[in-house]
């Protein structure tokens, strides 16, 4: 597979610079009027200007504003005001359908390539995007890994790059996502004239991330965060009836947050019988399907209340969000902004209620610990992953499986992981290796004879006491689809007529550089640092109301 890593380091390439260019600003500025009269705007507001004006100047730009605000307008302007090809990159799928239906209905041209499309919607897509007649394209950073879409940009280069939620970017993010960090590379391939970086929330040290990542270390930063006087701040002692009885006092949507999947669950079923207007449950232990239900329930007003993690945010632009109470810690200061600033974006008074609770402490330290871990497992990690890899430094092992092999939790393994990813110690692409395997203990005719596993005999090849082949080409071959063909396989590995082995999948991890690259002590400091921050946010949420106010606007200067 031909990565945007092989197309950087093979070509000749010589640095990205951004220049501004005052030739597209005056272009910019002589359509500005009629762009934003299509979008129904008669001006854009505070924050959104100085944003637009860099970007029609063609100057890289990290723009950090309150969920809500208005960011897809920062992009979108620009972008129709100097006539920019414009590539997205955006973390859900829900999300991203939501931003194509908006362009739509504005008369734009607009497509997403994702896991909700078909194969043959997603390559029409990308067969418009190449041809020009789509000026706006929404993907998810994993695109990075498909030879389809690098085969695209090759042959049409987007001459504007969006990250979204680009503290993603960042390992020392709550949402990290490895697959943001190969959007560096692609940045540095393709050579867009102009990048943003969009988020609601961003540390310093998340920001230093973000401009090395991208390669924008020289862009403009622009923070806007106004007062919200309709929020209204507030502090209650943990306890399930004083729960109760705010859900049933509220009248309005309402989003309960807590640390961990099972918190989201026990107060659901705790309280599912007693709240008026309905109650569901929201989080990264639901299946996509699940999910994508829930929150459409929940944005059209058909239940009120939403037990979640902080899985659920992104994308939840709902005007009349009532309240937003946190059963437990937040992780920073930043998140806790970013998650109360979904409540009242309609200008009504709202509630933001956090329940005082001296356990959530204990698991946000646990969740800072699993998210910073300490020397010794990230060495294990990589040892294991060095023990385990082929002669070309790849091991195909799942997470689960280390953290059975080495007795390490799941979440100290993924972020480990994660650390020698975003220091490019190793890579993790997903497998899309299709071979599987198989062992005959009846040798019987019947089973001999069976149309599946004849076929696996013709055109399989043995590999020691296995016969290994392709699933797509077996199930090509017998006429059935690949999920029939496993049914069938694993039907008869449970009765003992055969051994199965499915095909790996997980990701495959590539070992680039050694260990001795990662740099320890800057592990060290942003462990403390984080801690340094919960630190901040319970002095934070001891502040009375009008304190509170003040302080996230002097925080986010």
């Amino acid at each position: 597979m031909e990565t945007v890593k092989d197309l950087n380091s093979t070509e000749e390439n010589c640095e990205r610079v951004s220049n501004p260019c005052h030739e597209s600003l005056k272009k910019g500025f002589s359509k500005l009027q009629s762009v934003l009269s299509e979008m129904g705007y008669n001006s854009l507001k505070t924050g959104q200007d100085e944003a637009v004006m860099n970007l029609m100047l063609k100057r890289d730009t990290i723009c950090i504003m309150p969920t809500g605000f208005g960011k897809t307008a920062i992009y979108v302007v620009p972008a129709r005001a100097v006539n920019m090809s414009t590539l997205i990159f955006s973390p859900l799928v829900s999300l991203m359908k939501d931003q194509v239906e908006g362009l739509w209905a504005k008369g734009y041209s607009a497509g997403q390539v994702s896991s909700g499309q078909s194969v043959a919607e997603n390559n029409k897509v990308l067969t418009d995007w190449e041809s020009g007649e789509l000026q706006f394209l929404l993907i998810a950073p994993e695109r990075l890994q498909s030879d389809k879409f690098i085969s695209t940009m090759k042959a049409r280069p987007p001459e504007f790059v969006v990250v979204d939620e680009a503290h993603c970017v960042s390992q020392w993010a709550h949402s990290f996502r490895p697959d943001y960090v190969r959007i560096g590379d692609f940045i540095d391939t393709f050579k867009p004239d102009v990048v943003l970086a969009l988020t609601a929330t961003m540390t310093e040290e998340m920001e230093g991330d973000v401009r090395d990542t991208l390669s924008i270390k020289n862009a403009s930063k622009i923070v806007y965060y106004p007062v919200r006087d309709n929020l209204k701040f507030e502090n209650y002692t943990y306890d399930l009836t004083t729960i109760r009885h705010l859900l049933n006092k509220i009248s309005g949507s309402t989003i309960v947050y807590a640390s961990t999947k099972k918190a989201t669950h026990e107060l659901y079923d705790t309280l599912k019988g007693s709240i008026g207007g309905g109650c569901l449950v929201y989080n990264g232990g639901l299946t996509p399907d699940e999910r994508t239900t829930n929150q459409n329930m929940f944005m059209s007003g058909e239940v009120r209340v939403m037990f979640a993690t902080n899985a659920f945010g992104m994308g939840i632009d709902k005007g009349d969000i009532r309240a937003v109470i946190h059963i437990d810690l937040p992780g920073s200061i930043e998140q806790y902004a970013q998650e109360v600033g979904r409540a009242g974006r309609d200008g009504e008074m709202s509630r933001c209620i956090f329940m005082e609770n001296a356990k959530s402490i204990n698991t946000q330290l646990w969740f800072l610990d699993t998210t910073y871990p300490d020397s010794s497992v990230i060495t294990r990690v990589y040892q294991r992953l060095k023990q385990l890899s082929s002669k070309d430094g790849v091991a195909r092992i799942t997470n689960a499986d280390l953290s059975t092999q080495l007795g390490i939790d799941p979440a100290f393994i993924a972020s480990a992981k994660g650390i020698l990813i975003s220091n490019n110690i190793i890579t993790s692409t997903k497998s899309k290796d299709k071979t599987a395997k198989l062992k005959l203990l009846d040798e019987s005719d019947v089973i001999k004879s069976d149309k599946i596993v004849a076929n696996v005999l013709k055109y399989g090849y043995t590999v020691g006491s296995h016969i290994e082949f392709d699933l797509d080409f077996t199930a090509e071959q017998c006429v059935c689809a690949v999920s029939t063909l496993k049914t069938k396989l694993s039907k008869l590995s449970k009765a003992g007529s055969i051994i199965y082995i499915a095909p790996f999948r997980g990701n495959e991890v590539k070992l680039i550089n050694d260990i001795s690259e990662l740099d320890f002590d800057l592990c060290d400091k942003k462990r403390k640092q984080a801690k340094d921050k919960m630190l901040d946010l319970i002095r934070f949420l001891k502040l009375s109301s009008d304190k509170k106010h003040s302080f996230l606007v002097e925080y986010f200067k």
